[in-house]
């Protein structure tokens, strides 16, 4: 809540500052040598030669504010002048170290003892109106304060530092992301690589034509020359000559028929039997493949059906005369070898 205004607010502070304008600058004083006139000085010096007046409105300050012609009639203000030294050459000095001249003090204005009274008036005045608001801020500050403190805290978060291991964990959960990600992006290219319409390439056969043509080399006293042309056709990426025998016609060589021997003389066979398929070389050689494939009939053949039976009866009683046969047409053979 809002304190109110005490009724006797400022009124120490008005002599303070009476005291304060008062008392000299030791600042200036200690530093620079104080702003008062001291007999010894001799560079700056009042001179009776003329008056400088200055305009009425030089003097007034910003701050300061209108009096009324009544108080300027009872008080007039003291003019102020300026006085100043002639300008002088400087002396070169035979040592040629130039001393440091010390600075000049500015001489200080003596006041009136009249003036005083309205300047304090008017300090005074100003004085209230500048604690009433210094108390104004000292108290809007309070508040603040106060408002401030009663404001809730922010409880601070504690920061969790992770361990070695979750450190670790982490990065191998990280790294499968990556390859993942990496997978997803592969698979993208791809995609983007086939829906590109490239000219394909052929890599079949090809047809390929090539014509030329050159003037005939004769030494003819016409006027007309002779030319000769020719045209060459050529097939590509076609390592079997598939599609030069489909084109041109060509026809696959016959193979030569493969030489048979006979089984029983060792000779170039001239004859096939149709039901063994045996190549022979003579009529000798034909029965005795018959007599064998008859003995392997007779000994593995089925006797209950009826043509082997029927064929089982003939040869037993033919198998005498055949065998007999069948020696003689061996020594013949062997004579003929």
């Amino acid at each position: 809540m809002d304190r109110g205004k005490r009724y006797n607010a400022g009124n120490r502070m008005s002599k303070l500052l009476d005291e304060e304008d008062d008392c000299p600058d030791e600042f200036y004083k200690e530093n620079y040598g104080g702003f008062e006139n001291t007999e010894s000085d001799n560079e700056y010096q009042a001179e009776e030669e003329g008056e400088d007046v200055v305009d009425s409105d030089f003097s007034i300050d910003e701050d300061d504010e209108p009096i009324s012609d009544i108080e300027d009639a009872d008080n007039p203000r003291k003019k102020r002048r300026l006085v100043t030294k002639a300008y002088k050459e400087p002396v070169a000095s035979t040592s040629g170290i130039s001393k440091p001249k010390p600075k000049p003090a500015i001489p200080k204005e003596k006041t009136d003892p009249n003036d005083t009274s309205i300047d304090s008036s008017e300090r005074k005045s100003k004085r209230k109106s500048t604690a009433a608001k210094t108390a104004e801020t000292v108290h809007r500050m309070k508040v603040r304060d106060q408002e401030s403190k009663q404001r809730p805290k922010k409880a601070k978060e504690e920061e969790l530092i992770p361990t070695q291991e979750e450190l670790l964990e982490e990065a191998k959960i990280t790294a499968q992301e990556n390859l993942k990600s990496l997978e997803r992006y592969q698979k993208l290219e791809d995609e983007k690589k086939t829906r590109k319409i490239g000219k394909k390439q052929f890599t079949g056969p090809t047809i390929r034509y090539t014509s030329t043509r050159v003037p005939l080399i004769e030494e003819t006293n016409d006027e007309t020359t002779k030319v000769c042309e020719r045209t060459v056709i050529s097939i590509q990426n076609d390592p079997h000559n598939i599609t030069f025998n489909k084109i041109f016609g060509v026809k696959p060589a016959s193979k030569a028929p493969r030489l048979l021997y006979c089984g029983i003389t060792g000779l170039p066979a001239r004859y096939v039997d149709p039901l063994t398929s045996v190549p022979f070389r003579n009529s000798s050689c034909f029965k005795a493949c018959r007599l064998t494939y008859y003995k392997q009939l007779l000994a593995k053949g089925n006797t209950n059906h009826p043509s082997i039976n029927k064929f089982h009866r003939w040869f037993s009683n033919q198998h005498t005369g055949l065998k007999k046969e069948l020696i003689m047409q061996a020594q013949k053979l062997k004579m003929g070898t």
